[in-house]
């Protein structure tokens, strides 16, 4: 069976096609890709603060090796992670499996 071509949205941030995403908290984690741009690669956190649901890029860094690209993605995505965390742990909101450290002898002691 074949698939014929069609046309899917892609998520974009300027120049650049968004492959990867990571919603985290309000914010959202992405990896874009523009090979023509001085810096073909562009990570970015991104947050919603707009009633209209535009994005507003809060951090970004570009760079032209894909492998430093992944890398800023898994850093940017791991120290938002862990402020959201932080934030929600001073406020004592519980969150779940993220919070519940599974796999280790203080989850067990809270299930």
């Amino acid at each position: 069976m074949k698939v014929k071509d069609r046309k899917v949205d892609e998520k974009k941030i300027g120049v650049y096609t968004v492959r990867h995403s990571l919603p985290i908290g309000g914010d959202e984690i992405l990896l874009g890709v523009c090979l023509e741009a001085e810096y073909p690669f562009l990570v970015c956190r991104t947050a919603y603060d707009d009633p209209f649901d535009m994005k507003q890029i809060a951090e970004a860094k570009g760079t032209d090796s894909w492998i430093d690209a992944v890398k800023l993605f898994c850093n940017m995505a791991l120290e938002h992670a862990n402020e959201t965390l932080m934030a929600h742990k001073t406020k004592d909101i519980k969150l779940s499996v993220l919070d519940m450290g599974v796999g280790t002898d203080e989850a067990k002691r809270r299930m």
